[in-house]
C-alpha cells in the first residue's frame, strides 16, 4: 500500500473534471502528494459545483467524465505511486428530476422499493401517507388558479412541473387523465397508432391507490408502470399520438373545470404540495441541516447500505480507490454502526491492507474522537484550530476584543457563550422545528406508556434547552449488541447530566420534563417498565434521533449562525472553532494536541484550508497579525467609523451597515486587499467582498436572512462597502489600509510560512487544498472554489526543480508566493523520503530560552535513530515590528534547546531540508544560526 504521507484535495465539476484533473496529476506527485484527494465523484444534480447532492451512487458523475473518465484518472495516479482518495456522503442525497430513486418514491410511496432508502416519517398525522413537498411560492389553491402547475410528458411518467421542479405521478392514476370525454379526432394517416393508443389505455386502468394487501400492491404498482413506459414509449415515437396526450393534457391546465380535474387529481398522488414557508410545519423527511433539497438516506439499512456502496466499494476492489473521506458522520443514526459495517467491507474487498477512513467530525476543545470508531482520524480542522491559536498573541486578542466591544455599545457581560446559545436556540425554534415535532411525538407515546404527565409544548422546550446546553455536537448512545437496549457510555452520561444541570438553571424547561426527556436519550426510560413493543421502538428512536437533530443544529446554530455575530479577531472564527478559548497556553496545547494524534492516530488529517473554510489559511494568517498592532487597528476602526458616516443610510431607524457589520468589512479586506495598492478597488474585487457581505448577513439571520431577505438592509450595506472601495469618499480610507497592510501582509507571509510548516511535520497528514501551495486569499465559498491558475505553480515548482532561485531570491520576492510553494515542496518530499519517521516517529517538543523564547514553535520527529526537527516563527511582529522576515539577527540571543533529541542527532552537521544550509550539531542552537536564511527551517539529523 502507498504510505499516506500528504494529500491535495481538488475540486471537481462541470468545468474541471477528471480529464482536467488527469493533466495536474504529474504536477502533484513533483510536488510532494502521496493521495490525490477528490470531492464526491457520484453522479450529482446536474450543475453541481461541489458533488455533495448525489442523485445516483451506482456510476461516477458523467458531467465530471463518467465511469470511464474516472477510471483513466485512477489509472493515472497509480501509474505516478501515489494513491486516491475519496469524498463519499451516505448521510443524504440531492432529491429533484435527477435522482430516480427519490422519483419512485414520490410517484408511488410506500409502495416503492426504494422507500426504505429515505428517512421519510411515514407515520406523521398530517401527511396521510403521503410526502409533504414545501416548495410553492404561494399557497396551493393561488399556484393552481394561476396555472404555474403544469400536466407533462418527461421519459416514460407523466409528471406535474412547476418551474423547475417535477413531480411524477402515480402510475396507477394515470388512466384518470384519458377519463375526460371529448371528441378529439385523429388524422385519418395514424389510424393504426390509434388503434395502438385504444390498446394501451386500457392497460393503463390500474387499482388507482386502492389499498391492497403487499403482494396485490405490487403486482398492480408493477402492472401500472408497464403500462405507463409503453404509453409514454408509443408517445415518443408516434408524432400523432403526442399530439393528442398534449390535447389532453391541456385540458386540464384551461378554465375551472380543469383546474378542477388537476386538483382532483393532485389528490390522488403520494405527494402533497405546499407553501414553502411552511417547511416547518409541514415537513416530515430528514435533510441535510436545513437543506430540503438534500434527503436523508437510512443508511444504517444494511440493504440500503450495500446498494448505495456498491460502486464505490468496485473500485476499492479494482485497485482504484485507496481511502475514504466520509463527509458528515454526525447526521448518521449511529456512526458506530455504519463505520463498522465500511470497514468491514472495506477489508473484504481489501483483505491484504487497510484501507484509511478519515471522518468529517468536528471535535469540541477536550472532546477526543471516539476510540472505538474503526477508523484512521478526522479530516483535521480540529489541527486548523490548534495551529491557528499560537499565531494570536493573547494580549492584543484582549484589546481587539475591548475595541470592537466599543464599536458594538456591546453590554459588559456579552460573551460570545452567550452568542453561541442564542444561534442554537434561533435555528432550533426556526429551521428545526420539523425535527423537534418529529422528536416530541416519539417521546409523548413514551410519556403515556409510563405515565409522564407533560404537554407537547413542555417536551418541545425540554428537548431544545437540551440541545442548548449540549457543549458537543452529539453523543452516541447506541443499540447494546447483545440484547438491543439502549447503552451510554460514562462520558455521554455526564454531558447528557451536565446539559440537564445548565437547561435547569438556566430555568426555561421544567425539571421534571427535563430529567424524563434525558432518561428516554441516556436509555434509562423506560428501563424495566413494561411497555408495548411499539413504545420501547419509540423511546429507542426517540434516543438515536435526538443525537441527529443536535449535530446539525450546533453546525447551523454555531458555524452558520454566531461565527457570523461575533467576532473580534476573525481568524479564530472557523470550523469547529471556538473564539473564545484562552490564548495563553496555546503552544502547550498544541504539542499536547500532536503528541496525541501521534499516539492514537497518526494518519488523521492536519487541514489548513479546506473546501468549507470560511477564510483561507493565507487570510488568517494577516487577521492574525492584527493582534500584534491592536491599538493601532481600534484606532483606525473607531476613525474610520466616524469619517464614513456620511456613507451610511438608514433603513427604518437603523444605520446600515450596523457597526458589527462595519467591523466584519473592515476585517475582511485587510484579509484579501491588495498589497501595495492605494487606489480604488477594481471590479472584481468588489463583486467577492459584496457577494461575501451578502453571505454573511444572512447567516448571522440578525438584519435579514436567507428565508426573509432583508433587500434595503442589504443594498445598503452593499453599496456602502462599494463606497469605501471605489468612491472618493473611500480614498483616504484605502490610503490608510495599504499603510496598515505594509506591516500586516508581510507579517501574515511569515506566519503562513510557519502554518506550513507546522502542519507538514507535525503528526498527522498535511492536506493541502486545491491552489494553496501559492498565496491564496479567499473568503468562503464560493469565493474559495474560483478557478486556479494551474499554468503559475507548474512553472514555480519546475523553478524549485531546476534550482534557478535562490532561497535569499525567494525571501527578496516573498510577495508573489513560489517561497510558500517552496516550504510546501520541501516538507512534502521529506515527509515521502522519511515515511515512518513523520508517520511513526515519536514527538517531542522543544523550548527556547533568550529575549525571544515567546516567538518560536518547534518541535522533533525521532524514529529509529533519526530525527527531523521543525522551527518556525510566531507573531511575528513582535520580532520586527516593520514586518521584515524574522531571520538571522533579528533572534538577537534566543537559542533552542536540543539536548532531550540530541541522542537522535548524531555528531554530523544538521542539514536544513528548506534552505539547504547546515549548522553543527549542539545541545543549544542560536535561533540566528537555524533561521539564518529564511524564517522557517527543517532539519534531518543522523
Amino acid at each position: 500500500m502507498i504510505p499516506l504521507t500528504a494529500t491535495y484535495r481538488l475540486q471537481l465539476h462541470r468545468e474541471f473534471g477528471f480529464a482536467d484533473a488527469t493533466r495536474l496529476v504529474p504536477y502533484l506527485q513533483r510536488l510532494g502528494v502521496s493521495h490525490v484527494y477528490l470531492p464526491p465523484v457520484l453522479a450529482a444534480r446536474p450543475g453541481s459545483t461541489h458533488g455533495y447532492d448525489v442523485v445516483d451512487p451506482t456510476r461516477a458523475n458523467p458531467e465530471l467524465g463518467g465511469d470511464m473518465g474516472f477510471v483513466a484518472l485512477a489509472d493515472a495516479v497509480h501509474a505516478h505511486g501515489m494513491g486516491l482518495i475519496v469524498d463519499i456522503v451516505p448521510n443524504h442525497m440531492g432529491a429533484g428530476p435527477a435522482n430516480p430513486y427519490w422519483l419512485d418514491v414520490l410517484a408511488l410511496g410506500r409502495d416503492s422499493r426504494w422507500a426504505r432508502w429515505f428517512d421519510v416519517d411515514w407515520s406523521a398525522s398530517h401527511a396521510r401517507g403521503r410526502i409533504v413537498l414545501p416548495v410553492l411560492g404561494d399557497g396551493p389553491e393561488e399556484v393552481l388558479a394561476r396555472g404555474e402547475l403544469r400536466l407533462a410528458v418527461q421519459g416514460d411518467a407523466f409528471v406535474v412541473r412547476y418551474y423547475e421542479h417535477l413531480f411524477p405521478l402515480d402510475p396507477r392514476t394515470v388512466h384518470e387523465l384519458f377519463a375526460v370525454t371529448h371528441t378529439y379526432v385523429f388524422p385519418p394517416h395514424a389510424r393504426e397508432d390509434e388503434a395502438e393508443w385504444a390498446r394501451l389505455r386500457a392497460g393503463l386502468q390500474g387499482e388507482g391507490g386502492r389499498a391492497l394487501d403487499a403482494d396485490a400492491a405490487s403486482d398492480a404498482v408493477r402492472a401500472a408502470s408497464d403500462a405507463v413506459r409503453a404509453a409514454t414509449a408509443l408517445i415518443a415515437r408516434s408524432e400523432a399520438v403526442r399530439a393528442y396526450v398534449e390535447w389532453v393534457l391541456d385540458v386540464f391546465a384551461s378554465g375551472d373545470d380543469g383546474r378542477m380535474r388537476l386538483a382532483a387529481l393532485l389528490e390522488r398522488q403520494r405527494w402533497r404540495l405546499a407553501h414553502w414557508r411552511e417547511t416547518t410545519r409541514e415537513l416530515h423527511f430528514r435533510r441535510f441541516f436545513d437543506v430540503t433539497e438534500l434527503v436523508a438516506v437510512r443508511v444504517e439499512d444494511p440493504a440500503v447500505f450495500e446498494a448505495y456502496h456498491a460502486w464505490t466499494l468496485a473500485q476499492v476492489a479494482a485497485g482504484r480507490i485507496d481511502g475514504l473521506r466520509v463527509d458528515h458522520v454526525d447526521g448518521l443514526a449511529d456512526p458506530h454502526a455504519y463505520l463498522r459495517m465500511l470497514r468491514a467491507a472495506l477489508d473484504a474487498r481489501r483483505p491484504d491492507e487497510r484501507v484509511p477512513i478519515l471522518v468529517e467530525k468536528i471535535l469540541a476543545h477536550g472532546e477526543a474522537l471516539r476510540p472505538e470508531w474503526p477508523v484512521d482520524g478526522t479530516t483535521g480542522y480540529e489541527a486548523l484550530n490548534e495551529i491557528e491559536r499560537v499565531f494570536v498573541s493573547p494580549d492584543g486578542a484582549a484589546t481587539l476584543e475591548r475595541g470592537y466591544r466599543r464599536q458594538l455599545r456591546a453590554r459588559p457581560t456579552a460573551t460570545y457563550a452567550d452568542v453561541a446559545e442564542r444561534g442554537k436556540e434561533h435555528v432550533l425554534r426556526t429551521a428545526f422545528r420539523p425535527e423537534l415535532r418529529r422528536l416530541v411525538s416519539l417521546l409523548m407515546r413514551v410519556a403515556r406508556a409510563v405515565g409522564v404527565d407533560a404537554k407537547p409544548a413542555a417536551m418541545s422546550e425540554a428537548l431544545l434547552q437540551l440541545a442548548i446546553a449540549l457543549p458537543v455536537y452529539r453523543t452516541y448512545v447506541r443499540a447494546s449488541a447483545s440484547d438491543g437496549r439502549l447503552v451510554a457510555d460514562p462520558h455521554d452520561r455526564r454531558l447528557l447530566e451536565d446539559a440537564v444541570a445548565h437547561a435547569t438553571a438556566r430555568g426555561v424547561a421544567k425539571p421534571d420534563v427535563l430529567h424524563f426527556v434525558a432518561g428516554v436519550l441516556l436509555g434509562d426510560v423506560p428501563g424495566d417498565v413494561p411497555m408495548k413493543a411499539a413504545q420501547r421502538r419509540a423511546a429507542h428512536e426517540a434516543a438515536l434521533r435526538f443525537q441527529q437533530t443536535s449535530g446539525p443544529a450546533t453546525a447551523k446554530g454555531i458555524e452558520d449562525t454566531a461565527l457570523y455575530r461575533w467576532f473580534p479577531v476573525a481568524s479564530l472564527n472557523e470550523v469547529g472553532g471556538e473564539p473564545d478559548h484562552p490564548l495563553e497556553a496555546a503552544v502547550e496545547e498544541l504539542h499536547a494536541a500532536n503528541a496525541a494524534r501521534g499516539a492514537r492516530w497518526p494518519r488523521a488529517m492536519v487541514a489548513a484550508t479546506t473546501h468549507d473554510t470560511k477564510r483561507s489559511a493565507d487570510v488568517r494568517a494577516r487577521l492574525d497579525a492584527l493582534a500584534e498592532v491592536p491599538a493601532r487597528w481600534n484606532a483606525l476602526v473607531g476613525r474610520w467609523h466616524r469619517r464614513h458616516a456620511p456613507l451610511r443610510t438608514k433603513v427604518g431607524r437603523r444605520n446600515v451597515p450596523d457597526a458589527n457589520t462595519e467591523w466584519l468589512l473592515y476585517q475582511t479586506l485587510v484579509g484579501i486587499w491588495p498589497e501595495g495598492h492605494d487606489g480604488a478597488a477594481d471590479d472584481a474585487l468588489v463583486a467577492r467582498v459584496q457577494e461575501y457581505l451578502r453571505k454573511a448577513m444572512r447567516e448571522a439571520k440578525a438584519q435579514t436572512s436567507w428565508t426573509q431577505p432583508n433587500a434595503a438592509y442589504e443594498d445598503g450595506v452593499l453599496a456602502f462597502a462599494r463606497a469605501v472601495m471605489v468612491e472618493d469618499g473611500g480614498a483616504e480610507f484605502r490610503t490608510e489600509l495599504a499603510s496598515l497592510l505594509a506591516v500586516v501582509a508581510p507579517a501574515g507571509r511569515w506566519t503562513s510560512l510557519a502554518r506550513t510548516l507546522l502542519q507538514g511535520a507535525a503528526p498527522g497528514t498535511p492536506d493541502t487544498y486545491r491552489g494553496d501551495e501559492l498565496w491564496q486569499l479567499a473568503l468562503v465559498d464560493p469565493d474559495n472554489r474560483g478557478p486556479v491558475d494551474w499554468a503559475e505553480r507548474k512553472v514555480a515548482l519546475v523553478e524549485r526543480e531546476l534550482g534557478t532561485v535562490a532561497p535569499a531570491e525567494l525571501l527578496e520576492h516573498a510577495a508573489d508566493g513560489r517561497i510558500k510553494l517552496h516550504v510546501l515542496r520541501s516538507v512534502l518530499q521529506a515527509r515521502r523520503a522519511h515515511a515512518a519517521l513523520f508517520t511513526d516517529g515519536s514527538y517531542v517538543p522543544l523550548h527556547a530560552t533568550g529575549e525571544h523564547a515567546v516567538h518560536v514553535v518547534a518541535f522533533a520527529r525521532v524514529h529509529e535513530g533519526r530525527a527531523a526537527i521543525a522551527v518556525a516563527p510566531r507573531l511575528p511582529l513582535g520580532l520586527a515590528p516593520d514586518g521584515a522576515p524574522p531571520v538571522g539577527a533579528r533572534w538577537g540571543d534566543t537559542r533552542l534547546d536540543l539536548g532531550t533529541v540530541r541522542h537522535a542527532l548524531g555528531t554530523s552537521a544538521l542539514r536544513d531540508l528548506v534552505s539547504g544550509g547546515e549548522v553543527p550539531v549542539e545541545d543549544s542552537i542560536s535561533l540566528a544560526r537555524l533561521l539564518d536564511a529564511l524564517p522557517v527551517a527543517l532539519f534531518i539529523g543522523d
